[in-house]
C-alpha cells in the first residue's frame, strides 16, 4: 500500500510539474476542466431536453430522453450521495495541502477523493456510447482530457481520478438498471420540457 501511495504522489507531481511550466497547457486544461464542473452539469441537465429540436436531431429525442431520464436519475439518486459520503468519510486533503503539487486553479471544496469531475465525465461518456451517439468518440477524448486536467492542475491525485472513474462507471450501471423501469413521471416531465421551445 505504501508503494502505491508513493507512486501515486510521484506521478501526480510529475504531471503537475509539467503543467506548471507551460502557461498554454495550464490555460487550455483550466478551460477543459470547467466543462465538467457541478454548475456546468446543472446547465447540461436544463438544456438537454431541448437539444434534439435545437440541433435538428443530431442528438435524437430517444437518446436525449434516455440520458436525461435514466442518467439524470442515477446521477441524483446514486452518484451525488455516494460522492458526498466518500468525501466526508475519507476526508483526503488535496495534494497541494502537503506541497506535493502546485495549485493552478481553485479547488471546489476541501477534500480530494473521489474526483466528481471525473465521475460525471465518465458517466456522460458511457451514456453516449450506450446510445450509439456518433460523437461518442469526441466525448471519450473529452473525458480523458478531464482526467488529465484534474491531476495536472494540482487538485487531485491519480487515485482520486481512478476513484471518480469507478464511481462514474457504477452510476452508469445504476442508470442501466433503472432503464428496466418506466419512471412515468420522469418521462412526463421530460416531455413537458422538450415541448417547451420558446
Amino acid at each position: 500500500m505504501k508503494k502505491i501511495l508513493k507512486a501515486d504522489i510521484s506521478l501526480s507531481k510529475v504531471i503537475n510539474n509539467y503543467f506548471s511550466r507551460n502557461k498554454f497547457i495550464t490555460s487550455f486544461f483550466s478551460f477543459i476542466t470547467h466543462t465538467s464542473g457541478g454548475r456546468t452539469y446543472i446547465l447540461y441537465f436544463i438544456i438537454l431536453p431541448f437539444l434534439p429540436e435545437l440541433t435538428n436531431n443530431i442528438l435524437t429525442d430517444k437518446q436525449a430522453s434516455f440520458i436525461w431520464i435514466y442518467g439524470g436519475t442515477a446521477f441524483i439518486l446514486f452518484q451525488v450521495p455516494i460522492y458526498l459520503t466518500l468525501k466526508q468519510s475519507v476526508k483526503r486533503n488535496r495534494p497541494y495541502e502537503y506541497n506535493y503539487t502546485k495549485m493552478l486553479i481553485k479547488a471546489p471544496d476541501q477534500y480530494s477523493f473521489p474526483s466528481g469531475h471525473c465521475a460525471s465525465a465518465t458517466l456522460i461518456t458511457l451514456l453516449m456510447y450506450n446510445q450509439d451517439f456518433f460523437l461518442a468518440p469526441v466525448f471519450l477524448i473529452w473525458m480523458i482530457l478531464i482526467l488529465i486536467s484534474r491531476i495536472g492542475l494540482g487538485i487531485h491525485y491519480i487515485t482520486d481520478v481512478i476513484g471518480g472513474l469507478i464511481l462514474g462507471s457504477l452510476t452508469y450501471l445504476v442508470a442501466l438498471y433503472l432503464s428496466n423501469f418506466k419512471l412515468i413521471y420522469n418521462h412526463k416531465f421530460y416531455s413537458i420540457l422538450s415541448n417547451f421551445i420558446i
